[in-house]
């Protein structure tokens, strides 16, 4: 099922399916911002949410205190399992997911996954609450995955786009990521393609080659058409990674700017616990995250 919030200047839709975006409409212009899934070309998703893990694990396999457990999906299950709308007013709504007997076959942990969306002017906040409600230990890591039409109109090329951070990056760095496995070599390289160490030009080069970051300082990075100055925000405060992302079929038709708070599994795999950028809540604890995405012009 779907459902619709909106205010004077976004109307957004949310399905059930995955707590997924499936529209997100600029009233002003009556235009579509979001990616509209492609069932047979260039990519059937829109706006995953990833959890309880991000990227893919060694062998598709979780492994917790010894014992292995078949995934054999990338970024969780989260994105694939139907979530219950739990209340919905003009501008906001809130989904949850509870763990079942199909999740614990994944993922043995006891959990409440709450997903919101609330309007605020031209923002979209979606924000992550997940609660521990089991006895041990639950390590986990969330990402978003949110896909954009780029360019914005017929009228552009990917040429006329830019990343713009915040601030100076003169850290960041490139992480190995293997592009046959999808898995962390463990070895970085400088970032060469900012330019003033503040913007990367987008073009179909830049995107035949792993855009996945790290020890990134900016508050917000923004997908700017340089010629119009029409933009969307990121708020990346608080993620420690940030990946770029398309399909590898060209030309591009839209960008994912991605906020993760893990990466994929080391080469070699491990311990579920053990991976980049876990976080582990205790029994009855609360872990929380925000993704504002403001939709500019």
């Amino acid at each position: 099922m779907l459902y619709t919030i909106e205010n004077d200047f976004l109307s957004v839709t949310v399905s059930e399916d995955g707590a997924a975006l499936t529209s997100v409409i600029r009233k002003e212009s009556e235009s579509e911002a979001l990616w509209q899934a492609d069932k047979e070309g260039y990519w059937r998703g829109q706006a995953p949410i990833l959890f309880p893990f991000c990227g893919r694990l060694q062998d598709k396999t979780l492994v917790h205190k010894g014992k292995k457990y078949p995934f054999p999906q990338p970024h969780g299950f989260a994105r694939s399992k139907m979530h219950t709308m739990v209340q919905k007013g003009t501008e906001s709504i809130t989904f949850v997911l509870h763990a079942d007997d199909a999740t614990r076959a994944l993922y043995p942990f006891e959990f409440d996954f709450y997903t919101t969306y609330t309007l605020l002017g031209k923002t979209i906040q979606h924000t992550i609450t997940v609660f521990n409600r089991g006895h041990e230990d639950m390590p986990f890591t969330v990402g978003y995955h949110p896909a954009y039409n780029c360019p914005f109109d017929d009228k552009h090329t990917l040429e006329d786009y830019s990343l713009i951070f915040s601030e100076e990056e003169p850290e960041m760095m490139r992480m190995g990521i293997n592009p046959q496995s999808g898995l962390y070599t463990g070895v970085d390289t400088p970032c060469t393609e900012l330019i003033n160490k503040r913007e990367i030009k987008l073009s179909q080069e830049y995107f035949t080659q792993n855009n996945a970051y790290k020890n990134i300082r900016s508050r917000t990075v923004s997908l700017i058409e340089k010629n119009t100055g029409r933009y969307i925000k990121y708020n990346i405060e608080n993620f420690e990674f940030l990946l770029v992302w398309t399909t590898e079929n060209m030309p591009v038709k839209f960008v994912c700017v991605e906020p993760w708070k893990g990466i994929p599994d080391l080469e070699g795999g491990g311990e579920f616990e053990k991976k980049t950028g876990m976080v582990v809540l205790k029994k009855d604890e609360r872990f929380q995250c925000s993704l504002c995405m403001q939709i500019g012009n």
